[in-house]
């Protein structure tokens, strides 16, 4: 009897300490023989007795390779192989067809339905074990990469995510700041209680209202609403200052608010950038 030598595989990031095989014949002496000699080569091996019975063992079970003949009296071997194909690749599930010397046209039809290899009958234990090897080390490289390409795209998408948070969270952030820094502007021209532009948000817009008439922008028209208890000479130094800015041309309509209340000629004729010009009072 040949000896065969046994080809290692590094099995050592499968799921499975062994790999599965599934041997298929319809002939019993044939199974036994088979499976006896690759049990001791340390194979985990299950057979099935026809095709009908292996179509519904790999349905049920995970295997890494078939050993499939071709000749069987329910479904042939090419039938099988066919159906095989529907589901499994090549590389997911690898196919070596048994077939009797001579039948050449069976083998080139098992080739074209997608089997990786074959052997004939009887078969030559050392070349059967020998491609069994090979096609479990491609199908375990196969399996390593998509791992791998899974591992990889997960990362990636865990990475995605993360990054999508760390822009939201950032999003967030300046939006916040942005209405923090528009809440601290509101608050610096306009009065809390009441919302009204304070001392500082009046002068700003009115110095801005003022430059846009001097660059002939705009026209500017000032209205004041001075109250009995309001400050005199506050407001009256206000007034000056707003007067004094506008063009020398402007005619200023002093509009009292109160019994008695008269604009004195000083609040437009002693500013130092004042010039005279006609006062309307209403």
């Amino acid at each position: 009897m040949q000896s065969a030598q046994t080809i290692d595989i590094d099995d050592s990031q499968t799921p499975q300490a062994k790999p599965r095989l599934l041997v298929v014949d319809d002939v019993a002496d044939n199974r036994a023989i088979l499976i006896r000699r690759l049990v001791r080569r340390g194979f985990d091996v299950v057979e099935a007795i026809g095709g009908q019975d292996a179509l519904d063992k790999i349905g049920a079970e995970a295997f890494d390779l078939v050993l499939l003949d071709i000749m069987m009296p329910d479904i042939n071997g090419n039938e099988v192989l066919r159906r095989i194909r529907e589901r499994f690749s090549e590389i997911e599930l690898p196919v070596i067809m048994v077939t009797a010397k001579g039948l050449s046209d069976d083998v080139v039809e098992s080739i074209n339905l997608g089997a990786n290899d074959y052997v004939t009958k009887p078969v030559d234990f050392a070349v059967a074990l020998a491609r069994i090897q090979s096609n479990l080390q491609r199908k375990l490289m196969a399996d390593r990469l998509n791992r791998d390409k899974q591992t990889a795209e997960s990362q990636a998408a865990e990475l995605k995510v993360v990054v999508l948070k760390n822009e939201t969270q950032l999003l967030d952030e300046s939006c916040r700041r942005q209405q923090s820094e528009e809440q601290l502007r509101f608050l610096a021209f306009h009065d809390p209680l009441t919302g009204l532009l304070n001392r500082q948000g009046f002068n700003t817009a009115l110095s801005e209202a003022l430059e846009a008439t001097k660059r002939g922008e705009t026209e500017t028209a000032l209205l004041f609403v001075i109250s009995i208890s309001s400050n005199r000479s506050t407001t009256l130094t206000a007034m000056t200052w707003a007067i004094s800015c506008l063009p020398p041309s402007a005619p200023v309509c002093a509009r009292r608010s109160a019994k008695g209340w008269r604009w004195p000629a000083s609040a437009v004729t002693n500013s130092p950038s004042s010039r005279p010009r006609p006062i309307s009072r209403t």
